[in-house]
């Protein structure tokens, strides 16, 4: 007599106590690596006894633990705590792990600085070398609305309890909105954006490292090893004298949280975190860094709230409160403004609620936005009306080199240098936009006959990365103006130029590839230019790519590189002459080397009665490079050291 099988006991069940903070996500795991529950906030689980692994998840960085549940009343717990690390940032960062500390370096910097205490407000920068060492501080530049460097209360520093890799600015400013200037750790003088809030200390916590970098030498490279600050992992936010520690560090944690949602397109929106953005005593910084997640969320239609998929039914309505939700979070004083990030979200909310209503608030932007995505947004608005986003320098550099430092928008302070081209007349209003895009779209298609590898050698980069974008939207009807702005980083201006230049390059391409096919191997051949021998050797200087190639000195041989400057109409403009003078007969050539802000960066000129001249508009001084071809000869000129240079050109 067979024996039925003995049915399987059922496991005993225990308790198991979940305690996390805003921003968390977490996951139970069972001993076979399945997920059993996910979730964010605090829980409580009822789950059959064994061990668990708790996986956490904030801001990227992922963390976990072991617990055993057993039967019975004692419950097992599981409590979040924040790795010194988080998020994503160096295990060695001084900054990170000093991070505890960062209040009472505040409070003994305002100790040291209220007695001078003139505004109310300070931008006050923190920095760290990772891995030890001295910090990456200089140089770093402070600039307000008008481009003057603000001068560091040294004083403020000189009590504050430092480490031997820290470093401490405070800088006693009005409310506004400021530009950091830094050195980063590819050798370059980066800036960003940073706002000052009245009654408010905005805490800027910057990590250096060092990174390789290759260098052009010749028809190779060198690589170079340089530190400065990684601006990817800076973090800002901001404070009152009177808070407390716990306070101060549990905002640091939920920025780093929302700044990685916003360079990811992710959400940690729960409802622990909801409730503290919408307190109106919360860190403005904090709730701009949310409604930007909300804004982020909506455009690519998810749910802001982190786990909840995005409606079937009633989208008007679910948009509608997420809209007036992140406008509440940045209805903070009516004497506060957080610049142009708030003017840009409160534009895109404008547009995403149900007024439909474009640009509410300020309508214009003078100085670029701390976060990249609102940099996008305030790109796409400028296609419609293009005088949202005002041409001063600053914006100009964003066109021309930001870089990949997401969730901040960073650019070269350098790129600024050259002035913008001037367009011709019909080729300035918005409307314009739409036809020059259409004239480059058949040239476009053009370039297939041709091939685009054979027109892209002969492109500048620029206008080749013009190119290459008008080819992707070549097969549409009516092509995605919009997204070829983002695509480039351009406003509605600066694609304006982008696009008269890149049709004008490829009519030349074209034009020439027409001729060469018509002569057929009978073509005349033209010779290269001879290069002087300063193009071989290695850029010393990342802002300054001429500085000390072509010799360092302006007289040679009886031939002398020279500068005249003149005023122009913007007083942040100069008009600068460069001439070199010698025994050259009339019609020879020379050649002008100038920053690589300028399109194209060399300059000819012919010698007419022993002199040879070109004329160029510039923001700032940089270092010019000489080259007679017929002598041989190089020659160099330090435009920043000129006895007679106005002061823009010696400090810029």
């Amino acid at each position: 007599m067979s024996s039925s099988p003995e049915p399987k006991r059922k496991r005993r069940e225990g308790q198991l106590e979940i305690t996390t903070r805003a921003g968390v996500a977490w996951r139970v795991l069972d001993g076979g690596g399945r997920e059993l529950r996910r979730g964010t906030g605090n829980a409580a689980l009822s789950l059959p006894e064994g061990l668990y692994a708790v996986e956490w998840t904030s801001a990227g960085v992922r963390s976990d633990e072991l617990v055993r549940v057993v039967p019975g009343d004692r419950r097992a717990t599981a409590e979040y705590v924040p790795l010194p690390t988080e998020p994503s940032l160096s295990t060695k960062s001084s900054v990170l792990t000093r991070l505890p500390d960062a209040p009472q370096l505040m409070k003994q910097a305002e100790a040291a600085a209220e007695p001078r205490e003139k505004h109310g407000s300070a931008i006050v920068v923190i920095t760290t070398a990772a891995g030890g060492g001295s910090a990456p501080l200089s140089p770093m530049r402070l600039y307000n609305e008008r481009d003057v460097a603000m001068r560091a209360d040294r004083e403020a520093g000189r009590g504050v309890d430092l480490q031997q890799d820290e470093a401490i600015r405070y800088y006693d400013v009005p409310p506004g909105t400021f530009l950091l200037s830094f050195a980063a750790q590819t050798g370059e003088t980066m800036q960003q954006t940073v706002p000052a809030l009245p009654g408010r200390r905005t805490f800027v916590l910057c990590e250096g490292s060092t990174a390789k970098v290759l260098v052009a030498a010749g028809q190779g490279f060198e690589q170079l090893i340089r530190a400065g600050i990684d601006p990817a992992r800076t973090v800002i936010v901001s404070v009152r004298g009177d808070e407390t520690d716990d306070r101060i560090r549990e905002r640091v944690r939920l920025a780093r949280v929302l700044l990685h949602d916003i360079a990811t397109g992710g959400s940690s929106l729960d409802n622990s975190l909801l409730a503290i953005l919408d307190n109106p005593t919360t860190d403005p910084l904090l709730r701009l860094y949310g409604a930007a997640t909300v804004v982020a969320r909506l455009t690519s239609r998810q749910s802001p709230l982190a786990g909840e998929t995005w409606p079937k039914r009633g989208i008007g309505a679910f948009r509608q409160q997420w809209v007036e939700r992140a406008i509440a979070w940045l209805r903070v004083d009516k004497a506060m403004t957080i610049g142009p990030d708030e003017t840009v979200l409160r534009w895109r909310l404008g547009e995403m609620g149900n007024s439909r209503r474009r640009l509410q608030g300020q309508r214009r932007i003078a100085r670029p936005p701390m976060l990249a995505q609102v940099w996008r947004w305030a790109v796409e608005a400028s296609i419609d009306e293009p005088a949202v986003i005002e041409q001063t320098a600053a914006i100009i550099a964003v066109t021309r080199s930001a870089v990949g430092a997401e969730p901040w928008l960073c650019w070269k302070a350098a790129a600024a240098k050259a002035a913008p081209s001037a367009l011709p007349p019909a080729r300035r209003s918005s409307a314009s936009i739409y036809k020059l895009v259409a004239e480059a779209m058949t040239k476009a298609r053009e370039i297939g006959s041709v091939g685009l590898d054979a027109i892209l050698e002969q492109l500048t980069p620029e206008a080749g990365a013009a190119a290459v974008n008008l080819g992707k939207q070549i097969n549409q009807v009516r092509p995605d103006i919009a997204e070829l702005a983002v695509s480039l980083g351009l406003p509605a201006s600066a694609l304006l130029r982008r696009l008269n230049r890149t049709s004008q390059e490829i009519d030349a391409v074209l034009a020439n590839s027409d001729g060469a096919d018509r002569k057929g191997s009978k073509g005349v051949r033209v010779e290269a230019p001879i290069s002087p021998p300063a193009m071989s050797r290695p850029i010393q200087e990342p802002d300054d790519p001429q500085k000390g190639r072509f010799g360092g000195i302006a007289e040679r041989h009886h031939f002398v590189l020279s500068a005249q400057f003149f005023a122009t109409r913007n007083p942040g403009w100069t008009r600068i002459r460069l001439t070199i003078a010698g025994p050259a007969r009339d019609g020879e050539l020379a050649r002008f080397y100038v920053h690589d802000s300028f399109v194209p960066p060399e300059l000819e000129g012919s010698f007419l009665k022993g002199r040879a001249s070109v004329e160029v508009t510039a923001w700032g001084g940089f270092t010019v490079g000489g080259w007679i071809p017929s002598a041989k000869l190089e020659l160099e000129l330090d435009l920043a050291q000129m006895p007679d240079a106005p002061e823009p050109i010696r400090t810029r």
